[in-house]
């Protein structure tokens, strides 16, 4: 296992006829510090973070970029176990090859508060900006994963399940945004969804609530989910100072006891 803690770190792989990696570990866990790691320009394979097993990021910030790979793949993050991101920033990025890759991972990928950016390059074959076999599952924060041309490109590709709780997440892809329908929880009131059929946030507008956000019946190559405003509603109205919004009007001043009614209330639908 190798660990990075209360720790800046940074990683080059060199130029190989075959793989080059920023850091090969077989568990990699990244915790209080920052790991920036990058791969180099290879034949075959290049990544930035390649770990055989699980790969664990909390309070940290970590940024990985795969190099140019001519024949095969260059992913910034592949994991073969599990990808789990905590309180923590984290940044991908597949270069130019036939597979590119900004996450590749072949356990799940769960974040929880974080905030994570994906990116899949221009590919001969597919371009990702995050693929795994398992589920995806993003627990609030904010995640953004891109695809970029390719035969097949797709921000988010999952066999496993894809489950958004109550977080900002942004996905773009030439084929699709999303394989799969998104599971939608923890939202309340509704998400804010807008969607385009062109991989871009230009021109996008909102969705119709019936098309399906993922999956071989989407017409989306951009999809966007984001918690709906939480802004407390205010009135025009003003007593010493203090303004009258939604959540204040029963005791405007904040005076109210067990004993004494407030002084000042509001009623908004009359005006007084």
């Amino acid at each position: 296992t190798l660990t990075v803690t209360n720790a800046a770190v940074e990683a080059h792989g060199g130029e190989t006829g075959n793989g080059s990696y920023g850091v090969y570990a077989e568990e990699l866990i990244v915790t209080k510090g920052t790991l920036i790691a990058f791969g180099g320009k290879a034949e075959y394979d290049s990544y930035g973070i390649y770990a055989n097993d699980a790969l664990t990021v909390e309070d940290a910030a970590v940024e990985a970029i795969g190099g140019e790979a001519q024949k095969d793949s260059s992913c910034g993050i592949y994991a073969y176990g599990t990808l789990t991101v905590t309180d923590a920033t984290l940044n991908a990025f597949g270069d130019q090859a036939n597979y590119s890759y900004g996450i590749f991972v072949d356990g799940g990928l769960t974040t929880t508060d974080a905030t994570v950016m994906a990116f899949g390059s221009e590919a001969g074959f597919c371009s990702y900006g995050i693929y795994t076999y398992n589920a995806l599952t993003v627990g609030g924060g904010t995640l953004k994963a891109y695809g970029s041309e390719a035969n097949d490109s797709y921000g988010i590709y999952t066999h496993g399940g894809l489950t958004f709780n109550a977080a900002m997440a942004e996905a773009s892809g030439y084929t699709r945004a999303l394989n799969l329908v998104p599971t939608l929880n923890l939202y309340d009131p509704a998400p804010d969804v807008t969607v385009n059929a062109d991989p871009s946030a230009d021109g996008a507008g909102e969705w119709d609530g019936s098309t399906p956000l993922g999956g071989e019946d989407s017409d989306y190559k951009y999809v966007k989910i984001s918690p709906a405003s939480s802004a407390v509603k205010e009135y025009p109205v003003w007593v010493q100072g203090v303004q009258v919004t939604e959540d204040n009007k029963d005791d405007v001043l904040g005076d109210k006891t067990e004993t004494k009614p407030a002084s000042v209330a509001y009623d908004p639908t009359t005006g007084t």
